[in-house]
């Protein structure tokens, strides 16, 4: 069995130990590969289910097993069209518990400086003449850097 993680908001727990993971589309799942719309997204690694805590507002990680093959999306990125069972959900935990402040600040600083590259695609994609009207998921990738500068600045005490 592999082993992934996914990242979620306290609110959602008792549902998810209860229901595991299942597909959906809205405002909790705004970059979607699928053709149907519907998803779940999961990593390979803790370091980046921390960043994507980070850009996500979300502090709670799931471990997740399974032995169904996921498609890739990235360099540490999947994407799961199935619903997972709870049975195949290992572990919760605040992501904040699994590090120590040092690894967070280092990853945090690591964070930052993917904002600043997404910030300059933004930049790009704002000067450009090919973009006149920004998609749904440009607008979500705003308000994502935004809201994580504020973030990271506010827990690391940055004005």
């Amino acid at each position: 069995m592999e082993t992934y993680y996914h990242v979620t908001g306290e609110e959602c727990l008792p549902w998810i130990r209860k229901n595991g993971l299942l597909l959906f589309y809205g405002s909790r799942c705004t970059f979607v590969h699928d053709p149907n719309g519907k998803g779940i997204y999961l990593t390979d690694s803790l370091e980046s289910a921390y960043l994507y805590g980070r850009m996500l507002g979300r502090d709670y990680v799931l471990k997740v097993h399974t032995e169904e093959a996921l498609l890739q999306t990235g360099t540490c990125e999947y994407f799961f069209s199935k619903p997972i069972p709870a049975q195949n959900i290992r572990s919760v935990g605040r992501l904040e518990d699994m590090f120590t402040a040092e690894k967070r600040k280092e990853m945090d600083l690591l964070f930052v400086g993917q904002c600043i590259g997404s910030i300059s695609l933004i930049c790009n994609g704002l000067c450009g003449a090919s973009c006149p009207q920004p998609s749904k998921s440009f607008r979500f990738m705003v308000r994502s850097v935004i809201y994580s500068l504020n973030q990271i600045a506010r827990l690391h005490d940055v004005s």
